[in-house]
């Protein structure tokens, strides 16, 4: 479960016996180290037969970590014991900001506005090879929401990845391989979950099935033979399906409720085609490429030329050479492709430029020729992580692919050195560091060196030829919700009570607008719930049946709601009565609405509080 710092909270401890005589024993409780103890408990207990005792455990969470509560009864013969895990959060808006880079000299310019106090952390971290790099962005991506198809695929995704590149390079990891091969399994086991009926996928399992959901899929699994046993035959069933799609004129058949996530545009014809090459069945789509080639070159979008230089490779088409060219041609200065228009899932802004890149990146290494653009492009990449991998699931997941292909054709050239970090030109932290171990290399603590406001940061490697990739990561909490300015969907939540009994029930109203004058494709709410509260699954149920939203998932001390579209100016108000727990003062996690691929440009809602007598 999860509490906020500054939370107190009040557990009920139950003791029966049902021994057939009294007990006398010792209660042994071992809090998580950041739990203050608001009220002595008395170690002996005497618990007479047939009877039970509740004992309430009161504490105030002091500090923000991972936590066990350890509790055991010794009554002689008589004995129990169990364990309960605790995550505390910080309070108030969260504020993430990544820098990263892979020069040997680089300046930064960080800003920290109010910050709640001892809220600040910030830590460096170095990264010798790649794989460090890769596992890193997955355990960032896993702190997204994973409640639909592509989500679930995409955490599941890098863990391929790693899997292949230990095989290709003869790397034996033995703790990476198994945390790969669960994560893989359980995610293997959700994805096939979420067929429909008739073949194809759909974000939530259910119908209409969803054309580029099922390429994206197909693509995945095809990656997934080389390291997991597949199931050939829904494989096959799903080609079928997706192939049955065909417009019979170079097209796709795309369903209409899917027009604007990843809805049918010349973009998702092209992702379509390139997914159905890379899962082995180029030769089966020959018109479909013949008619992506000759809209593509013409329209200049270096997305979809990305995407049609990499199926053009794929089926020997000699045409490569040609679209390959013209995405050189469109290269960035600072080593970035841009997109023109979105990509196949409906992404803008900085996410269509990672997916962009990456794709270049991918198309670019099937040739030999083009060592410079991809070391420019390489660059981009690295520096463009954020506290979630490199952005939204397909960013990250196109960002960790291209990396991993690009290691497999440089040297690593690693070397043991040092790192210097600066703060307004200031020297304030040497660390030496040895690669020889491939594992990431962290500097945890280096807020205490920042100040608040605006500050030049810099890093700088010394006794080394080499720079390796690196970021700093800088979170906090803020009083004040940092807002994006190009939030188009709004969410306000409310809290009809301050303060109610355990057993009662308290509304919850969660308000979502769509502000603009267009349906938004893939909107996310995460409503807050206080620790002490509890959504009711009937309800949550009612509210999917009467399309108060399309699908909902409990993550992290938040209800998340998923939607395919939200309508032009259209408002969704979700009641939710939850039922009032465990006594205690709480507060929520701040409630936030994004649209999953733009997933940086949120807004806030301010946090919910709740007494619980």
């Amino acid at each position: 479960s999860n509490i906020l710092l500054g939370d107190k909270i009040s557990i009920p401890l139950t003791i029966s016996n049902n021994s057939g005589e009294d007990v006398t024993g010792t209660l042994k409780i071992k809090a998580p180290k950041h739990f203050k103890l608001l009220e002595e408990i008395p170690t002996e207990q005497n618990i007479a037969t047939g009877n039970a005792k509740t004992i309430l455990l009161e504490y105030e969470a002091v500090g923000t970590a991972d936590g066990t509560f350890k509790i055991r009864f010794d009554g002689g013969e008589f004995k129990d014991e169990f364990e309960a895990n605790i995550k505390t959060a910080k309070r108030g808006f969260p504020k993430e900001a990544m820098y990263s880079g892979a020069e040997m000299t680089q300046d930064f310019e960080v800003e920290i506005n109010e910050p709640i106090k001892n809220s600040l952390e910030a830590q460096l971290t170095i990264y010798p090879d790649i794989l460090g790099e890769v596992m890193t962005g997955l355990d960032r991506m896993l702190k997204q929401p994973r409640g639909c198809f592509e989500q679930v695929s995409s955490s599941n995704y890098p863990n391929i990845l790693v899997l292949n590149y230990l095989l290709e390079n003869n790397i034996i990891n033995n703790d990476i391989e198994k945390t790969a091969n669960e994560y893989l399994a359980e995610g293997y086991k959700k994805l096939i979950g979420y067929e429909v009926d008739g073949g194809g996928f759909d974000w939530y399992g259910r119908s209409p099935t969803h054309e580029g959901l099922t390429a994206y899929g197909l693509m995945q699994f095809q990656d997934m033979k080389a390291v997991y046993d597949v199931n050939d035959e829904m494989v096959e069933r799903n080609v079928e399906w997706l192939l049955s799609r065909k417009d019979g004129e170079g097209a796709w058949n795309i369903n209409p409720k899917h027009l604007h996530s990843w809805g049918e545009s010349d973009v998702m014809y092209a992702y379509i085609n390139w997914a159905l090459a890379e899962a082995g069945y180029g030769g089966k789509i020959q018109t479909e490429i013949n008619t992506s080639y000759e809209k593509g070159l013409s329209e200049s979008d270096p997305y979809t030329i990305a995407l049609l230089a990499n199926t053009l490779y794929l089926t020997n088409d000699a045409r490569y050479e040609n679209a390959v060219g013209e995405l050189t041609k469109l290269q960035q200065k600072n080593g970035s492709w841009k997109g023109t228009s979105h990509s196949a899932m409906y992404s803008k802004g900085k996410n269509l430029e990672v997916e962009t890149t990456a794709l270049a990146m991918l198309a670019l290494m099937r040739s030999d020729q083009f060592k410079d653009e991809l070391a420019q492009a390489a660059k981009y990449l690295i520096a463009a992580k954020t506290p979630y991998g490199f952005g939204s699931t397909q960013a990250t997941v196109l960002g960790m692919k291209a990396l991993t292909n690009y290691a497999k054709t440089m040297n690593n050239e690693a070397r043991d050195g040092a790192i210097s970090i600066f703060i307004n030109d200031k020297k304030v932290l040497t660390k030496k560091y040895e690669v020889d171990s491939g594992q990431p290399i962290m500097l945890r603590g280096i807020e205490k060196y920042m100040k608040i406001g605006k500050q030049k940061v810099s890093i700088k490697f010394e006794d080394t030829e080499t720079a390796l990739p690196f970021d700093i990561a800088v979170n906090y909490a803020t009083k004040n919700p940092p807002n994006h300015p190009a939030a188009k969907v709004k969410l306000e939540t409310q809290l009809t009570d301050t303060s109610t009994s355990t057993g009662e029930t308290v509304r919850l109203t969660a308000t979502l607008t769509n502000t603009a004058d267009n349906s938004l494709p893939n909107t996310v709410a995460l409503v807050g719930i206080p620790a002490g509260l509890s959504v009711q699954a009937w309800q949550l149920k009612d509210l999917r049946d009467k399309e108060a939203f399309d699908y909902y998932e409990i993550w992290d001390g938040y209800l998340v709601l998923h939607y395919r579209d939200l309508e032009a100016n259209e408002t969704q108000t979700i009641p939710l009565d939850l039922k009032a727990d465990i006594a205690g003062t709480y507060e929520s996690p701040a409630s936030c609405a994004y649209m999953y691929y733009t997933n940086e440009v949120k807004h806030w809602a301010a946090p919910s509080k709740i007494t619980i007598e």
